[in-house]
């Protein structure tokens, strides 16, 4: 198995890589490493093993950051992609300081930066494809769970929403004539940091780079509506069409009628539901016009009202629809065949999440950054993750006391 001057072959030190960076904890990783492989590893030695590999994946990936800079890093495939998509989000984990006595001293909650590097099936429409919005975004239950899920409202339907939900509803508006099937997500690479944005934005660059995505003939780029992705996608991913997800948009919207009529529950659903469909509709100067019709009907806000004063959230919600209105050409997308939901960029955070954060984790910087790239490796469906050990020059990588053979029965 080409153990040479390594404890272990590559074939088994990558199955290692896997287990440290695929499952929950160190000690879950040593646990699979034994059950898998027959091979005693103590969590400690295995956390060393995944810093050393995440660390050679950092200086790889800086090493194409630099090459992209230079205009030397070459494209991996002969022909670039028919639609290239970027998606940009934060996720969270703890960190602690690393030199200290033993113990946790000084935890702090950072925010690490993640992309979501993807290609889609080309497709294209003459006429938009869907010009109603889908049925669970009229449909109050799955509306409220989504907005408690996207930001931390509680409660749950009112007996009147259900009772709404269960109607009979009309039938759907027929489709264009040329429709085909919605664009189909290929392959999704990840970039994983927990440094700032000047140092993110040239690694999704230069990964987007690596791929093609910059002579891609159709070049989008999604986002919850921060002003820290939009810089990104201004200076690093210059020809791509940003697009606010629309899923962030719809909680808002439902706020904004929570908001204009609180307490009044089918008020309330009256509302969003004709926000949301001008918002579908790509409407955005109608969409201003009522959130600002009700924002006058209900007040302007006091100073040092508190957050969840009903004039605050509405005249954020205005704020960030006016801050966001260059992005919000819907049927646009969907005619071109763009995604307009962030939805595989919030299941690529809880799945980069399920391995850093937790309550009961705390990292040193240099050990997270390193952890993070491990598991960007091993969440990315090229053949990244594996290539690296056909490529990696062979070479001792830990003393021999982490390894202990599992004793024959």
């Amino acid at each position: 198995m080409k153990l040479r001057a390594e404890s272990f072959s590559p074939w088994i030190l990558e199955r290692m890589e896997w287990a440290a960076g695929s499952l929950e904890s160190f000690d879950k990783g040593s646990g699979a490493v034994r059950k898998m492989l027959e091979i005693e590893i103590t969590a400690e030695g295995l956390r060393r093993l995944a810093e050393k590999f995440g660390k050679e994946r950092a200086d790889l990936r800086d090493t194409d950051v630099e090459a992209f800079q230079k205009g030397t890093l070459k494209p991996l495939y002969h022909e670039p992609p028919g639609v290239a998509v970027v998606m940009l989000d934060g996720g969270r984990a703890q960190v602690r300081l690393s030199d200290a006595a033993p113990g946790v001293h000084e935890p702090a909650w950072i925010e690490t930066k993640v992309a979501n590097v993807s290609t889609y099936t080309d497709v294209s429409f003459t006429l938009d494809p869907e010009p109603e919005p889908p049925a669970k975004f009229l449909d109050p239950p799955t509306v409220v769970k989504l907005a408690q899920q996207m930001k931390g409202f509680s409660g749950k339907a009112s007996a009147q929403e259900r009772r709404k939900a269960a109607k009979p509803r009309e039938p759907e508006a027929p489709k264009c004539s040329d429709e085909r099937k919605r664009p189909e997500r290929k392959i999704r690479t990840v970039v994983a940091t927990t440094k700032g944005c000047e140092e993110f934005g040239p690694m999704v660059a230069a990964d987007a780079g690596r791929r093609g995505f910059f002579e891609a003939k159709k070049k989008g780029a999604l986002g919850d509506g921060g002003l820290w992705i939009w810089g990104i996608v201004a200076t690093h991913l210059v020809g791509f069409v940003p697009i606010l997800d629309f899923l962030h948009l719809l909680v808002h919207l439902y706020a904004a009628a929570q908001a204009s009529y609180k307490g009044a529950t089918d008020k309330a659903w009256k509302l969003y539901v004709k926000l949301v469909k001008l918002a579908w509709a790509g409407r955005v100067a109608e969409l201003l016009g009522h959130l600002r019709k009700h924002a006058q009907r209900i007040g302007a806000p006091p100073e040092k009202c508190p957050e969840d004063d009903p004039r605050k959230i509405l005249s954020g919600v205005i704020e960030y629809v006016e801050k966001n209105k260059d992005k919000m050409d819907y049927p646009r997308y969907r005619r071109e065949g763009l995604p307009i939901s962030s939805a595989p960029m919030e299941s690529l955070i809880k799945q980069v999440n399920l391995r850093v954060k937790g309550t009961d984790k705390f990292w040193v910087r240099t050990g997270l950054e390193e952890m993070l790239q491990v598991r960007a490796a091993h969440l990315s469906e090229d053949d990244r993750a594996e290539a690296h050990w056909a490529r990696r020059p062979l070479g001792r990588v830990a003393s021999p006391t982490l390894f202990q053979r599992k004793p024959a029965a």
